[in-house]
């Protein structure tokens, strides 16, 4: 009979964008990410499901959810200092206006024995959650200011999707590890060799996550 093992991993980034308007720097404790947010109003998922070159059967599903902080102002550094009034996080060192988490889990069976316990099937589900102002219509607002601040919340926003692009890789690297997957003689065996190959991929890709912000200049490049 099958037997199931559930084990998960997380990345968490910090992410900041320079422009005109200066260096602003955030850290969102994962609880209070629910606060004060909008519901996303883009979200995707994207499913995968092949078989493999090892024994497991490998289902893949990555959501990317976007929650906004409404802000208001009529001219830019009104409209900069709502960011700064407005911001879900409430804490002297942690000023950044965006960020990106992520979180991989995984569930697989696992079955056989005498040397031969082998995974089945696996199914691996990244969440990534962006978090980002946005402007609340006015129609007194300056249009200088107005096209300052498409500007800032673009490039913030792209910024953001780099860190969720290095979330996707990092799930297609476990989806990988899984598929190719050997026969060990005990699931105990087995579990261990997949959670040291999955620590190593977190790993790998947090420090991706650490180099692309500093390749980035946390997004001012």
């Amino acid at each position: 009979m099958p037997n199931t093992e559930n084990r998960s991993g997380d990345g968490r980034q910090v992410v900041a964008l320079r422009g005109s308007f200066g260096l602003r720097v955030l850290s969102l404790p994962p609880a209070s990410c629910r606060l004060g947010l909008w519901l996303a109003v883009f979200a995707w998922t994207m499913m995968a499901a092949a078989a493999t070159k090892g024994d497991a059967r490998v289902t893949m599903t990555f959501t990317v959810t976007t929650n906004y902080y409404l802000v208001q102002g009529n001219t830019f550094p009104e409209m900069m200092s709502a960011v700064e009034q407005a911001r879900p996080w409430k804490t002297n060192h942690n000023q950044f206006d965006g960020w990106t988490e992520w979180r991989i889990s995984w569930n697989f069976h696992h079955a056989g024995a005498n040397g031969e316990v082998r995974l089945t099937d696996v199914k691996v589900t990244t969440v990534a959650k962006i978090t980002v102002p946005k402007l609340k219509p006015s129609t007194d607002a300056d249009p200088e200011a107005l096209h300052h601040w498409g500007t800032f919340s673009e490039g913030l926003l792209r910024h953001e999707l780099g860190h969720v692009r290095i979330a996707r890789e990092a799930t297609d690297a476990v989806k990988h590890q899984f598929e190719n997957t050997g026969r060990y003689a005990t699931p105990r065996e087995l579990s261990a060799a997949v959670e040291t190959a999955n620590d190593g991929i977190l790993k790998q890709f947090k420090q991706k996550e650490t180099d692309y912000d500093w390749k980035t200049n946390h997004g001012r490049n």
